[in-house]
């Protein structure tokens, strides 16, 4: 089996592992990587490997595809900005409140982190990102 299919397997099945109810929604991140691999191996292959079924595969297709429109004809505007943060000057103690809401209604928040901890945090959500799911 590919090695993108297995690390996206590992981590559905540690979600699975640890998700607090069986009806807990699929992370988005999962959805996302579920729907990259359907792309590049076929259907088939992902939905067996990752334990799916097709009802799952097709909604969040459907899902993704009505999110790509709304934007796309600003019935619903874009809600994810990029901010720069700066580090402080030496010396300057504070903390920080980050928000992320997506266009389906999740919102994301990390709250009191320092300079160095946000750092750490963005480094992380980089590298997930921008390597291979």
């Amino acid at each position: 089996m590919p090695n993108d299919i297995n690390r996206v397997q590992k981590r559905f099945r540690e979600w699975r592992a640890n998700r607090g109810s069986v009806r807990s929604k699929t992370p988005i991140e999962l959805i996302e990587a579920a729907l990259a691999l359907a792309r590049r191996h076929g259907d088939k292959r992902v939905l067996e490997a990752l334990e799916l079924s097709a009802g799952s595969l097709w909604n969040w297709r459907q899902a993704k595809v009505k999110s790509r429109k709304l934007n796309e004809t600003g019935d619903e505007p874009e809600k994810i900005r990029f901010v720069e943060i700066k580090p402080a000057s030496q010396g300057v103690a504070g903390s920080l409140r980050i928000e992320l809401a997506r266009g389906n209604g999740q919102l994301m928040r990390v709250e009191g982190l320092s300079v160095p901890e946000v750092r750490e945090v963005a480094e992380f959500f980089l590298s997930v990102r921008g390597g291979e799911l």
